[in-house]
């Protein structure tokens, strides 16, 4: 290296194994870093004198790791609210709510989530009238793990209008008992009967929680999150706090799908995060179905476990190809939530035309995407990369639903589910993220759920449909190249190189050689954006001039 060159560099990390990328073999060089970009990968000797340094103990240094699917402001929300997703029972949930409206307003609502009753020990399904006592008196409302569920209290069925006389709603379900009266469980768009009246954050509410979100991504060592299905609040908190510099990772937003903020955004045109910026909004999401959990997601046949329901197709045909040529003309990437079987075979019909179309050649410039993939016929596998789909999976979302998915869809048809490996060996393009705070964004459980198809938390030796495992390399990959490729930054992120951004995840260990229970132990040493320290467990005082 030229003395000019390591005279301009800002710093450098040294004393550290760095993968160049996902596949290659850990090397024991310095990195050099001006101006939020990679100056010098080389020897440690090649360093000038002037060069401030940050001395690693032979930690090691990947590409930054990103999480493909997330929800930053549900996940800051959660994180404040009624926290459920380890609750065991009704019962336990209930207590829970109780105990957080002791000291709430008397006319303040109670919200949480997490629920899960695929957990519950008790057998006792959720009721509006428990959730009613349980709240006292106040209005109450629960989202399911899954986000595609809500369970509410009476006084909030009374506020929506909602009883035995109520008509279902397209895309969407009312529970009910066998009296025909709501339970307090709404599925889908049933929701919004609901979700309407839940008052809305402040905006002072919605940059803290946007922020803790951002802050826990970062302590688990993520340098950007794909932010799914963002709406104007969201976004405008999002570009306030990228302008005063204070996103403390890269956010890629995928804008909801809603008319008005549509228009307004295709309107000002996609935005890239360049230079300082941190947040891009350059994609729209789009939902074809509804989830395998609450029983939502759309197949051909019907679900094992409930005869007579297929579940809910809420976007398809010429209304899903309506909104993609919108989209693409707006020049922003297609990101389609795609769960159950018919429901991803829609979507690749809806992309095939696409690409056939008049717009072919601009869609598949802007990368489509299939969000989770998660329920594919084996005739469809091949389609991901004949057609040019991205698939965007969460590994960890097999790693929590194998409790029950083979009740939901039966043997046969779970053989393809979640399938990871099977779009691996067709040549699909891979990202992988976590759907969080559906799962944890922690990327240590999705590389172990990808290598293993583990129970989530369980025993890591052993694994549900073991064929779909992949490699450490696959794995790493989904949460390095993987993502910079579907947010159109293959040439400056994923892969630790001379000209790439100052991205890095520095572990306490070689993930690729570690073991699955090893992966679980393993320790983020340090986050790094635009050569920036973002998260940091180094001792202080560790940048020096040597």
């Amino acid at each position: 290296m030229s003395g000019s060159v390591a005279h301009a560099l800002d710093w450098a990390l040294v004393g550290g194994f760095v993968h160049r990328d996902a596949a290659s073999a850990p090397e024991p060089l310095a990195i050099g870093m001006k101006d939020g970009a990679i100056a010098f990968v080389g020897g440690e000797q090649e360093l000038g004198a002037s060069v401030p340094t940050r001395r690693l103990a032979g930690h090691h240094v990947y590409p930054g790791f990103a999480d493909a699917h997330g929800h930053l402001y549900h996940l800051g929300a959660r994180l404040e609210e009624v926290r459920l997703e380890d609750a065991h029972s009704a019962d336990e949930v209930l207590a829970r709510v109780r105990a957080a409206a002791t000291s709430m307003p008397a006319s303040a609502w109670v919200l949480g989530g997490g629920w899960d009753e695929s957990l519950w020990t008790d057998g006792r399904m959720p009721s509006a009238e428990d959730l009613e006592a349980a709240s006292g008196g106040r209005p109450a409302c629960l989202q399911r793990r899954d986000c595609h569920a809500v369970w509410v209290s009476a006084s909030v069925l009374a506020l929506a209008g909602i009883d035995a006389s109520t008509a279902e709603i397209e895309g969407g379900r009312i529970l009910r008992d066998t009296s025909g009266r709501p339970t307090g469980v709404l599925i889908d768009r049933a929701k919004d009967l609901v979700t309407r009246m839940v008052p809305a954050p402040t905006y002072d509410a919605m940059r803290r929680r946007l922020l803790l979100a951002m802050r826990a991504c970062s302590e688990a060592g993520l340098t950007a999150v794909h932010d799914m299905g963002v709406d104007a609040a969201e976004l405008a908190a999002l570009r306030e706090l990228d302008r005063e510099g204070r996103l403390p990772i890269r956010v890629h937003a995928a804008v909801h799908d809603e008319a008005t903020l549509w228009a307004e955004e295709f309107a000002r045109g996609p935005q890239k995060g360049e230079g300082h910026r941190r947040l891009a909004v350059r994609a729209v999401k789009l939902f074809s179905d509804g989830a395998l959990g609450s029983r939502g997601a759309a197949l051909f046949e019907d679900y094992t476990d409930d005869p007579g329901n297929r579940g809910l197709l809420l976007l398809h045909g010429d209304e899903l190809i309506e909104r993609l040529t919108r989209a693409t003309r707006a020049g922003f990437q297609s990101c389609v939530h795609a769960i159950g079987d018919r429901a991803n075979r829609e979507v690749l019909d809806a992309f095939a035309t696409m690409a056939g179309g008049p717009d072919g050649a601009a869609f598949l410039a802007l990368r489509p995407r299939i969000e989770h993939a998660q329920v594919l016929a084996e005739s469809d596998i091949a389609r991901f990369a004949a057609i040019g789909v991205i698939a965007s999976m969460q590994p960890v979302h097999a790693a929590g639903d194998q409790r029950w998915a083979e009740a939901r869809l039966g043997t046969e048809r779970a053989r393809f589910a979640y399938a990871n490996q099977s779009l691996a060996q067709a040549h699909a393009r891979l990202c992988f993220g976590s759907d969080f705070p559906i799962e944890t964004h922690d990327p240590r459980e999705g590389l172990i759920a990808a290598r293993t198809r583990a129970l989530l938390g369980g025993d890591t030796g052993g694994g549900w449909n073991p064929s779909e495992q992949v490699s450490a390399e696959v794995a790493i990959a989904g949460y390095t190249s993987g993502p910079a490729y579907a947010s159109f930054g293959e040439n400056e992120r994923g892969k630790i190189a001379e000209g790439y951004l100052a991205d890095f995840t520095i572990w306490d260990r070689d993930l690729n050689s570690a073991s699955a229970a090893e992966l679980r132990q393993a320790r983020v040493i340090a986050t790094i954006v635009a050569g920036k320290l973002e998260h940091s467990a180094l001792p202080p005082g560790a940048v020096v001039r040597r």
